[in-house]
């Protein structure tokens, strides 16, 4: 019988020591990161997430019947659970954006190296982007974790009540917009990749946002929107010199997230709507070669939501709208101008008339897409469009103006078709709910943070898909 000898080696540790923590020192890694990456980075996160076509972040698109698919119909029938889209928009804006913003001002309220008109403009600027990435959860879900949410040692937050917490987000950016300064710095030209440290920008943009938070709730809550409206009025952005938006870049990872889908990863699926199809071309829209291309036959064509189309029939997003370097806006003054127009229409006490500033809006609008002033009357000229023949309605006119103009800027396409009814769009051919008022909540929500989410549910009138929030009454 053999035997079997076991040469084990032995090792000699020569000159060392018990403690051996320094081994999980990450020597590569940045002790800590700097205010400005964290800023940038967070509203690049929030504008990729606005702008995407990913079906597995926002299918926007389809929910406001912008546009349609050839083969895939689950996200144009309204199934966005498949795929956890309602569970990546959370964690998206929760944990990338905003998350990363009280970073950024928990870093600039240390940063010793800061003037205090610095610092003040730093933390505004922060918190304005904070302001607009809860309005954008508000909107989406309804009650959501807020007084607890990015609390590190809490792990099961409550939900707060949706409209106590729009309320406080009104003061938060009321007292941002009061603390900008623009004698003093806020980030740099490199940091601040919306107005590339123009404080008067911000300015534009954070009063802006408030007329936009205003409107959202007029329906319930009309003396807190009219005085919300009234303060944040006239510094609001008043030309599209003064729009906010991302300007990306030719080359990855900085480039227009559309080129990513509808360019690199060669889909063949996203085609015009037919509903929005038919109303660029009924009406000789000067927008429609910014918006579509043409099909293989040379003409214009858009497809049946939630059903099967021919891709090679259908029209195609333009290549304006899938070039690398495409821009994505995220307030500018069509958007303003409408908000006026209807401001004036509730009553409101600002200058000018309701079809003054809705002709700016579509003009301007007209313009941004490559369209001429010439253009712009000749479409406003129309019955179908003039202000004072359009409709008797001055939700639908409006309503239905405003849906073309915030093509690919879906989301809040979105948030605008529920507030204001219009246009009337129908379901896709196999929708698996009625009209989607808000998402649902996420799954993991349900599972372990049952409790909260229980209440916030009951809170609401229940976690579904029609459920309608507390701004959306009509």
């Amino acid at each position: 019988m053999k035997k079997i000898i076991l040469i084990i080696p032995i090792i000699l540790f020569l000159g060392c020591t018990s403690d051996i923590t320094d081994l999980n020192e990450e020597t590569k890694r940045a002790a800590t990161v700097p205010q400005g990456p964290l800023f940038s980075n967070a509203i690049k996160t929030l504008s990729d997430g606005l702008a995407t076509a990913s079906i597995n972040m926002n299918i926007y698109r389809h929910f406001v019947s912008h546009w349609a698919q050839a083969v895939i119909q689950q996200e144009t029938n309204f199934d966005y659970i498949t795929r956890a889209i309602h569970e990546n928009w959370w964690e998206m804006l929760y944990k990338d954006v905003l998350t990363d913003l009280e970073e950024a001002k928990s870093i600039i309220s240390e940063d010793a190296t800061l003037s205090p008109g610095q610092q003040m403009n730093q933390t505004a600027m922060a918190d304005i982007m904070q302001v607009y990435a809860y309005y954008t959860l508000l909107t989406t879900y309804g009650d959501i974790p807020y007084s607890e949410a990015l609390n590190d040692e809490t792990l099961f937050p409550v939900y707060d009540d949706a409209q106590t917490i729009y309320y406080d987000l009104l003061e938060r950016l009321t007292e941002d917009i009061n603390n900008l300064d623009p004698s003093s710095p806020g980030f740099s030209s490199s940091e601040d990749i919306i107005y590339q440290g123009n404080v008067s920008h911000w300015v534009n943009f954070a009063n802006s946002l408030k007329l936009r938070m205003a409107m959202t709730i007029a329906d319930v809550d009309e003396n807190t929107a009219q005085t919300a409206f009234l303060e944040a009025n006239p510094e609001a952005i008043s030309s599209p010199e003064d729009n906010a938006f991302i300007q990306y870049y030719s080359s990855t990872p900085n480039n227009n997230p559309l080129y990513d889908q509808l360019v690199l990863a060669g889909r063949t699926d996203f085609i015009a709507s037919e509903a929005l199809m038919s109303q660029l071309t009924d009406l000789d829209d000067p927008r429609l070669p910014g918006f579509f291309g043409v099909n293989e036959q040379g003409e214009y064509a858009g497809g049946v939501l939630g059903q099967q189309n021919n891709y090679g029939n259908m029209s195609k997003p333009s290549e304006r709208v899938a070039a690398p370097d495409a821009p994505h806006v995220l307030i500018d003054y069509a958007e303003v101008e409408f908000l006026r127009a209807e401001a004036l229409e509730r009553g409101f006490d600002i200058p000018g008339t309701a079809e003054e500033h809705y002709n700016n809006a579509v003009t301007a609008s007209i313009q941004y897409w490559g369209g001429t002033q010439e253009e712009a009357e000749e479409y406003l000229n129309q019955p179908e469009v003039d202000y004072n023949t359009a409709s008797d309605d001055w939700r639908e006119k409006i309503g239905v103006q405003k849906w073309v103009a915030l093509y690919n800027r879906p989301f809040m396409a979105w948030v605008e078709i529920r507030r204001l009814d219009h246009p009337q769009l129908e379901l896709p051919v196999a929708a698996v709910s009625g009209y989607p008022n808000r998402l649902r909540y996420p799954g993991n929500e349900q599972q372990l943070n049952n409790d909260n989410y229980s209440a916030a549910a009951s809170n609401i009138g229940g976690d579904e898909t029609e459920t309608k929030l507390f701004w959306d009454v009509f």
